[in-house]
């Protein structure tokens, strides 16, 4: 565990002027799973601006639980809210209470069961297109489950199963471009 005072080590393969961009685009979920090797709090170079990656369980906890002391914020989070908005997800502390209240009637326990059978539907259907020894991508099929999940949770009976499928693709499109937009530095929003 790193302490205070104590220098964040660098992840292993920064290239100079783009730093670790390359495989994080190229195969994010490898180049992440590969950073705990490296320590519990490790830095990525994302271009000029520096980034650090906890990979730590309980350290991960007690910033998503102390959001006053580890507030969201930095270039990362302003790029995320030029695509997104200041949602729940992304605003920082001092409007987080006026954006939960929006949204929290949308958990009210009372919701739950509905979200557990869209959720477990989708997931059953998923799996079950998958063949014994059969090679999957494990980022793909999360994303497009997380899609499918979020369509079926917004849209339920309202739109035929082909559109809510669409919105799906749509939506996993769009966050895969959102991802690549946060990772690019401003200056080549302009190619």
């Amino acid at each position: 565990m790193t302490t205070a005072g104590t220098p964040i080590p660098t992840a292993a393969g920064a290239r100079p002027v783009v730093g670790h961009l390359l495989p994080l685009l190229r195969d994010p979920l490898g180049f992440l799973t590969s950073l705990p090797e490296q320590g519990d709090v490790v830095r990525v170079r994302l271009g000029p601006t520096d980034v650090v990656v906890l990979c730590d369980p309980h350290l991960m906890h007690e910033v998503l639980r102390n959001d006053r002391v580890f507030d969201k914020g930095g270039q990362l989070f302003d790029r995320y809210r030029e695509s997104l908005g200041d949602g729940l997800g992304t605003c920082p502390h001092s409007r987080h209470r006026r954006q939960r209240r929006l949204v929290q009637p949308a958990f009210h326990p009372d919701r739950m069961p509905g979200y557990t059978e869209i959720i477990a539907a989708q997931t059953a259907t998923q799996v079950a297109a998958w063949r014994d020894g059969q090679v999957i991508d494990v980022m793909a099929e999360t994303t497009a489950l997380a899609a499918r999940n979020v369509a079926a949770a917004l849209f339920s009976d309202a739109l035929s199963p082909t559109a809510r499928t669409r919105i799906a693709k749509d939506l996993a499109t769009i966050m895969a471009g959102i991802f690549r937009r946060m990772l690019t530095p401003p200056p080549l929003d302009r190619l």
